[in-house]
């Protein structure tokens, strides 16, 4: 029973915190002095006499802009002033730093509830934060497919264009256009493999996009000013390259990594 009842006040906290834009998760002044069964004014002085107790990270108070994106919620009341009695907003070591000032018979048993709420909500933050990440990345995934066939479909023109130019070797070009693109974005430290792509955060993908629209261009701008195919080839290379200076070069698979963990 016991635990029950504890598995309803951590589920009771996890509904009271607020994930603010560009904040750590927090929770109201009126919520954390229900969770300890004392008054929000008596909150309020327990800050404002403990300082120390309550640095840069613990507690802060709300912005007018920030009231207003609550009430907007539903999340407060539209009667709270932005001039005076200004809520607190209480990170997840503010509201469980509390047990440690307050007179509260329940106070221990409040932050260890505290604690488990915060947890649970960071890692469902964190799980939804890595969907839209995935959701991002396949999304740029197919943007990079879609760039891809349209330049191999300009390579056909251009290895037609160059064998008619007197070109032993025009087939070449498909992968040398390729390989020169990826050496020119990428630190390349082994053979490339058909799951190369797939090692690719969502950024890199788009700038591999980008760069394959750019030669892709360079050959068709090429070919219709009728110039040598050789001389089309170090057009495409030069743009690429111009375009690549200006990113940097980046090691494949370290965004991938990081999303994963």
């Amino acid at each position: 029973m016991k635990k029950q009842n504890e598995l309803t006040v951590v589920q009771k906290i996890q509904s009271d915190i607020i994930q603010l834009p560009g904040r750590p998760l927090v929770m109201l002044t009126r919520e954390v002095a229900e969770l300890y069964q004392v008054t929000p004014r008596q909150i309020t002085q327990a800050v404002r006499r403990n300082p120390k107790r309550f640095p840069d990270g613990f507690v802060f108070e709300l912005t007018p802009e920030e009231i207003t994106w609550l009430q907007n919620e539903s999340r407060l009341s539209t009667q709270t002033s932005t001039s005076y009695n200004v809520p607190l907003a209480f990170t997840r070591e503010g509201a469980n730093q509390l047990s440690t000032v307050l007179r509260s018979d329940i106070a221990i048993e409040r932050s260890l509830q505290i604690v488990k709420a915060f947890t649970a909500m960071e890692r469902e933050a964190e799980r939804v934060r890595n969907q839209k990440q995935n959701l991002d990345w396949k999304a740029k995934r197919l943007d990079g497919k879609s760039a891809r066939r349209d330049l191999t479909d300009e390579i056909k023109v251009f290895v037609v264009y160059a064998t008619a130019q007197g070109s032993k070797s025009a087939r070449w070009y498909y992968k040398s256009l390729t390989t020169q693109v990826y050496a020119a974005l990428f630190l390349l430290e082994k053979e490339l493999g058909e799951s190369f792509r797939d090692t690719l955060d969502g950024i890199q993908l788009m700038h591999l996009g980008s760069a394959e629209s750019i030669t892709r261009k360079a050959l068709d701008d090429g070919m219709d000013q009728q110039l040598p195919y050789k001389a089309i080839y170090q057009l495409a290379r030069g743009r690429v390259e111009l375009f690549a200076e200006v990113l940097g070069k980046t090691k494949p698979g370290q965004g991938r990594k990081a999303l994963a963990q």
